[in-house]
């Protein structure tokens, strides 16, 4: 295969002319090849080899190539790219030095230090570490997303609280933006466990009430059945909680065995609590009211979004 048909399909059907002079294709080589049709420019140094599929991964690869040396996907498009984020629509890119790219899609952040370990190779594109990443949106992010962020990528693999914290050690600087976020995150208890932004958010708010309980904990019946794993428990009471979503708890099937779970919790003498995940993003002080009553425990002062009355 041709060395630069074999580095374009390495990074998703696209190359930068760095890339070509590299492999000693020069100019007017490269405008030949174009004008033969092997090749197509896409960019304002990026081309495309003709009839490589368009997409979300060659966009960002295209963004990375024309952002120009020591550019990476950042930020919102870092986290998808370690599958902990979801795309906004908008190609976050990370630069060392001031730089334009004419793409109304692409932003472009200028970093006044990116360190080379800084930035790794995910689905075959520059972007930052998980590590880096998360400390970059920590500053214009709420905890609770971040904390959510901590949690899907230490339960993922890509990184554990040990490495975040000495990461942060290192990138610790009086003024920098996500520190204190990020600080405050790593000292929440059960990272990794909770499953959704709406459960950590739940257990942040009942441990801010003084009831904080078990996460993704695992009920099982005297003869040693498991009963399912419900949101959080309180196993010395035989209390449980779980939050209920608009995405799964919708179809039939998903009813019925949600009723016949719950109905095996209380025959084994487990008491059931739910919320809505709706309720959870409202702050809404009845959930830790119900706890508490469960629980029969008194109520801490709090402020988490809304006040407890």
């Amino acid at each position: 295969m041709d060395p630069l048909a074999a580095l374009a399909d390495r990074q998703h059907g696209v190359f930068s002319v760095a890339d070509a002079h590299r492999l000693g294709l020069g100019r007017g080589a490269l405008e030949a090849r174009t004008r033969s049709g092997r090749y197509e420019r896409v960019g304002r140094q990026t081309y495309r080899i003709v009839g490589a599929a368009a997409t979300w991964h060659q966009s960002v690869m295209r963004a990375v190539l024309d952002a120009g040396s020591g550019a990476a996907a950042a930020r919102a498009t870092a986290l998808v790219l370690h599958d902990v984020g979801r795309d906004d629509g908008v190609i976050d890119i990370v630069v060392p030095r001031r730089r334009r790219i004419d793409r109304p899609d692409v932003r472009l952040h200028t970093a006044t230090a990116l360190p080379t370990e800084d930035v790794a190779i995910v689905e075959g594109i520059p972007a930052t570490t998980i590590e880096r990443t998360i400390l970059d949106v920590a500053g214009d992010r709420h905890r609770h997303l971040i904390a959510s962020i901590v949690d899907a990528s230490i339960a993922s693999g890509l990184t554990d609280a040990e490495r975040l914290a000495r990461f942060l050690d290192r990138r610790r600087r009086r003024g920098r933006p996500g520190v204190r976020t990020l600080q405050a995150v790593l000292e929440l208890p059960h990272l990794g466990v909770p499953q959704s932004r709406y459960e950590r958010a739940l257990l942040d708010m009942l441990e801010a009430a003084g009831l904080g309980g078990v996460p993704q904990y695992d009920v099982f019946d005297a003869t040693g059945r498991l009963l399912g794993r419900v949101d959080v428990a309180w196993p010395q009471h035989r209390v449980a909680l779980e939050v209920d979503g608009h995405a799964f708890h919708s179809t039939r099937d998903q009813r019925r065995s949600d009723a016949l779970r719950q109905n095996d919790l209380l025959v084994a003498g487990w008491n059931l609590l739910r919320c809505t995940s709706d309720q959870v993003f409202r702050a809404d002080p009845a959930i830790v009211r119900t706890v508490a009553r469960a629980l029969g425990r008194e109520i801490r002062p709090f402020l988490s979004g809304s006040a407890i009355r």
